[in-house]
């Protein structure tokens, strides 16, 4: 994102709110600089679910800032998967079963949510010859939409990004990853939907675009869902007690739809597996995480044959007090495994995150994971917006080594998915 787009947000959200609620980085050289406010800009601050802490500055205008906060214990354990949903939107634990509705209105003030809130629906499907990955993350002040679709047999990438001041080309918001649409829509030729059809049980993924090197790009999938039968990982997990995050997993579900490349591939058919996480979130001040996901055929060595793996693992965000992530998982022919153990995701330096391997690897024996990953390719975000401060890495490439899981190893070979390592601040 240009430089240009972080003073075009700076300066929408000034004169939507009348007053500036982040520190723009200046120095008051002169007196003439300082502002005369009328009222202590701190007074202004209600988001009981940022820090506490606030500095109040004239410098150019009224602002305050906001003391780093220090990082909260970590919660205890929150206990086995259970087979239901939630009963609510602070029914904090793991569950099967997805809330139709989350509603975190309770959190804090309409304008603290604006600022705080984060809703994010990745989707990954692959299929023989083709990965492909849709994406819309919106963060209220700013949205982010990105495509990509990888041709395994010859490693063309088709690539496409962009960016929405203030998220005014969101035109639907879906209440929950089971409940309508999350719409990004800019044109009638530049287009992301993202539904779950409830009549139908199946999300329904429909993108058309233009890539970086202006190539149209358009694909209509279907993935088969029923929050009645199949199983998920559903986890509401607290950084503070009133600060929430809700983040709905699936993997391995089966999916079908056509696609279109250019001139290059005709609309054609296609089969595959599926990944989908929807998450909505009042993410701490500070966040960082590593994240391992993929949906594949893996061959059973004891059994002999092939089974249906995913898995969905991290590091550093959803962790509990021994640093056991609360959304580590695993699904083997749609049967859904939480992992209480710890799962290292080791990365190599930052400037070969794109290039060299990644190592995930478990110290137990329940389930002993060892493997190995090798990016091919990368999608990034480095941006220094007034608001927040991101530096995202999500490379996809390939899977290879085992997992051993109730008495049955499974050997993934050349299994396509993706990795991400994460830094923002709020």
């Amino acid at each position: 994102m240009k430089n240009s787009n972080s003073i075009v947000a700076a300066l929408i959200f000034a004169s939507i709110f009348s007053i500036d609620a982040f520190v723009i980085p200046s120095q008051c050289l002169l007196s003439s600089s300082i502002f005369q406010c009328l009222v202590n800009p701190c007074l202004q601050k209600t988001c009981s679910s940022l820090t506490p802490a606030c500095i109040s500055n004239f410098c150019g205008g009224c602002y305050f800032s906001l003391l780093e906060e220090n990082d909260s214990p970590n919660p205890g354990n929150l206990g086995q998967i259970k087979d239901t949903a939630p009963a609510n939107s602070n029914d904090y634990g793991r569950f099967k079963k997805p809330l139709s509705i989350v509603d975190f209105s309770w959190v804090s003030p309409a304008l603290c949510n604006f600022v705080t809130e984060k809703n994010w629906h990745f989707i990954s499907i692959s299929t023989p010859q083709y990965f492909i990955v849709s994406t819309i993350i919106n963060l209220n002040f700013i949205a982010n939409v990105f495509v990509y679709v990888y041709d395994l047999t010859n490693g063309d990438l088709y690539n496409y990004t962009t960016n929405s001041i203030l998220a005014v080309d969101i035109k639907e918001r879906t209440n929950s990853s089971i409940s309508g649409c999350t719409v990004f829509n800019r044109s009638s030729s530049e287009y992301v939907s993202h539904c779950y059809n409830q009549q139908e049980n199946r999300y329904e993924i429909n993108v058309n675009v233009t890539t970086n090197d202006n190539i149209q790009v358009s694909f209509a999938f279907q993935i088969n869902y029923s929050s009645v039968n199949d199983q998920s990982l559903v986890l509401l997990y607290p950084f503070k007690p009133t600060q929430p995050a809700y983040t709905h997993h699936l993997a391995t579900q089966p999916t079908q739809g056509t696609m279109k490349i250019g001139n290059i591939l005709p609309k054609s058919s296609f089969t595959g597996l599926s990944t989908t996480d929807w998450t909505l979130a009042y993410q701490k001040r500070v966040t960082r995480w590593k994240w391992a996901s993929f949906s594949v055929q893996a061959q059973d060595i004891k059994n002999g044959g092939s089974v249906t793996i995913g898995i969905n693992l991290s590091n550093e965000l959803y962790d509990d007090k021994n640093n056991i992530s609360m959304e580590n998982t695993i699904w083997i022919n749609g049967e859904v495994y939480t992992i209480d153990d710890f799962v290292n995701i080791e990365t190599p330096s930052e400037q070969f995150l794109t290039t060299q391997p990644w190592y995930i690897t478990t110290v137990e024996d329940n389930p002993t994971i060892d493997l190995q990953f090798q990016p091919v390719g990368s999608h990034q975000e480095h941006d220094n917006l007034v608001i927040v401060d991101i530096q995202f890495v999500q490379a996809f490439g390939f899977f290879n080594g085992t997992i051993q899981m109730l008495g049955n190893t499974y050997n993934i070979s050349n299994g396509w998915g993706v990795v991400e390592s994460n830094y923002a601040k709020w």
